[in-house]
């Protein structure tokens, strides 16, 4: 009998192949002992002392102990099942198969149970990394709640605060305007208060002057015409009657006070006429008061001056002597011409019409923002304007002239055009007439070569709107009387501060003082500078007609000088600033006939200048110096700073 397994068929033998490929390596060594001893064994133990085991050579046991060896170091695995048709058990080689075949089954369950292993352990791991997920994703979500909650509870706090802040912004802000409106009040209250005394005084003065005229009619009837002084006394008395009815309305301010005492001013010029009649009439060859240099009225129709020069009338050359100039003693109340008054009145009505007219507009709460709108399309041009280039010249003009004229379109929604109101267009020339003004007033008063772009400006926009000119005119006459010239004598007033408000001093904010001098005469000086300089300026390239020329720096010379002087100091400030700027060009234009109105300054008016010591001699001495420059050295310098003809 051979030794060893046979198979009947090949399906006994894949049997037996998947059985050797289940069986674990650790049950291999007992099998194959137990192949080896199975044929021997046929009755008996085969453990314990009476084992047939016992009977195995030692060779036997030597051969198994290699065999096991060789199990041990075999490597090699295979994975494909046994396709051998028989499994030998009795030789060397046989146990070496099957050696392969368990280290295959023992490589297989290795790596089946390393898998297992890092399977498990994987699946430890991701439940640890999700079991932190979700406690992290747990913490983010209660820490937004947290801050969620926090700026909930911020916004509720800060909608609180802000509140809190508003309704005390708000209460400061009432607080404010009932202090401001307090303010105002008590400073309406005052300035009522001295207007009142103001106009008290002058219609006192009014009608004892009224008394005295009626008393000499009386006396004096066949002397005089009595027609014609009825006739105006009358016409005086009606003026004055509807000012006290206007002031009855609490209508009562500085022009109330300017008209009062221009009505006294007439009828101690009516006064003053009456006498010198009955003079006249009693003393035929008596000496006639001071003669005027100029008595040539303006044409407020044309918004233009004219008046014959003293170059244009060789007779005029003759007039002009040093007994033009009236004493004081001779015409007490010669404060303005006739003439200069009756072209101050047309003027001064205009402007007091229109500002009247424009009363609904600006006192409408409704058009607030419209007017600030206004103010602020005319501000900013007028802040920019500089000779910088011909090119910003035309620019900042036609910014103002289209917006003036409205021949612009709106540019947004929130712009602003004149004709969203009927009086828009005289609010924005009255406002850029007073604008002019106040950059005199501050800008021009420190600088006076800034004089000349406004001046240039001024005249191109007064060629195109004469209204802008009778505006521009009658502002300036408003913020200072001495360009008329029209002025107050100071036994007419109670004390300073109606004497001073008069001449158009400012009142401070809290109302409680008058602007000091220093800061009113710089101011005056502004003005009188812009106002030379509009005589010796030019306007746009092409523009023909000159609407205020130097012809009126003569005549307002020469009246200013036939009047008694008052605010000495001023005066001299005003005379000094007025030839630095105009005197080269009236000597171009007037020559001798120019230097015969200096001497008579200097021989005459000067001196009735330096008769009252009132500690504020500077401007006096720098008058004295500008005139023996003119006249002892023949020294006329050319302002500084004008505007060349066409350069825009």
């Amino acid at each position: 009998m051979e030794e060893g397994l046979t198979f009947k068929n090949s399906a006994d033998e894949t049997v037996l192949g998947n059985l050797i490929n289940n069986i674990p390596i650790v049950n291999l060594p007992t099998l194959i002992r137990a192949a080896k001893v199975s044929p021997l064994i046929k009755d008996g133990r085969t453990i314990g002392p009476n084992d047939v085991t016992s009977s195995l050579t030692s060779s036997d046991n030597e051969k198994e102990k290699i065999l096991a060896k060789e199990i041990k170091q075999k490597k090699t695995i295979n994975n494909e099942p046994q396709s051998k048709s028989r499994i030998n058990l009795s030789s060397k080689s046989d146990l070496l198969d099957i050696n392969i075949i368990s280290n295959s089954i023992a490589a297989k369950v290795t790596e089946r149970t390393r898998k297992e292993n890092i399977k498990k352990e994987l699946e430890q791991r991701l439940n640890v990394i999700t079991i932190e997920n979700k406690k992290r994703q747990e913490l983010i979500e209660k820490s937004e709640k947290v801050r969620s909650d926090w700026i909930q509870n911020k916004i509720e706090s800060d909608k609180e605060i802000y509140k809190i802040a508003e309704e005390y912004i708000e209460n400061e802000i009432r607080q404010d305007n009932k202090k401001l409106e307090k303010i105002l009040n008590e400073k309406q209250r005052r300035l009522q208060k001295i207007a009142l005394e103001a106009i008290v005084q002058r219609r006192k003065k009014f009608t004892s002057h009224y008394e005295k005229v009626c008393q000499s009619l009386k006396l004096e009837k066949n002397l005089v015409d009595c027609e014609e002084y009825n006739k105006n006394l009358k016409d005086l008395a009606t003026d004055f009657e509807k000012l006290i009815q206007k002031i009855k309305s609490n209508n009562m301010g500085q022009p109330e006070i300017l008209a009062a005492e221009s009505l006294c001013s007439r009828i101690e010029n009516l006064e003053a006429k009456l006498y010198n009649d009955i003079s006249k009439r009693k003393q035929p060859t008596g000496t006639p008061d001071g003669v005027l240099l100029q008595k040539n009225c303006h044409n407020l129709e044309s918004s233009q001056y004219s008046s014959h020069s003293p170059i244009q009338s060789t007779q005029r050359e003759s007039s002009i002597n040093t007994s033009d100039v009236p004493d004081s003693s001779e015409a007490p109340f010669l404060l303005i011409s006739l003439e200069t008054w009756n072209v101050y009145s047309g003027i001064i009505t205009y402007f007091n019409d229109k500002v009247k007219a424009l009363a609904p507009l600006e006192n409408d709460p409704n058009m607030k923002k419209f007017l600030a709108a206004c103010r602020r399309k005319i501000n900013i041009p007028v802040a920019a304007i500089c000779a910088v280039s011909p090119q910003h010249m035309q620019d900042k003009f036609d910014k103002l002239m289209s917006f003036i004229l409205g021949s612009t379109k709106k540019q947004t929604a929130t712009d602003v055009h004149v004709s969203e109101h009927p009086l828009a267009a005289d609010y924005c020339i009255r406002y850029l007439a007073k604008k002019f003004i106040d950059v005199a007033g501050t800008e021009i008063s420190s600088n006076s070569q800034a004089a000349f772009p406004f001046a240039s400006i001024i005249i191109a926009i007064w060629n195109r709107i004469p209204d802008f000119g009778k505006m521009f005119i009658g502002q300036m006459y408003t913020e200072s009387v001495f360009l008329v010239p029209f002025l107050f004598s100071r036994s007419n007033f109670l004390n300073d501060v109606h004497y001073k408000l008069a001449y158009g001093y400012y009142v401070t904010e809290n109302a409680s003082a008058l602007e000091d001098f220093s800061a009113y005469n710089k101011r005056q000086a502004g003005i009188v500078r812009l106002f030379a300089a509009i005589m010796v300026s030019h306007g746009k390239r092409g523009d023909m007609i000159h609407p205020f020329p130097i012809e009126n720096g003569w005549k307002w010379l020469s009246n200013l000088i036939n009047i008694k002087p008052e605010m000495h100091d001023v005066i001299a400030t005003i005379i000094v600033e007025f030839l630095q700027i105009a005197a080269f060009e009236m000597l171009s234009l007037y020559g001798k006939q120019f230097k015969k109105l200096l001497v008579l300054i200097q021989e005459k008016y000067l001196p009735k200048l330096n008769e009252i010591e009132d500690g504020k001699a500077a401007s006096k001495g720098k008058l004295e110096q500008t005139l023996d420059l003119i006249l002892k050295f023949n020294r006329i310098e050319k302002p500084q700073g004008v505007v060349p003809k066409d350069f825009w």
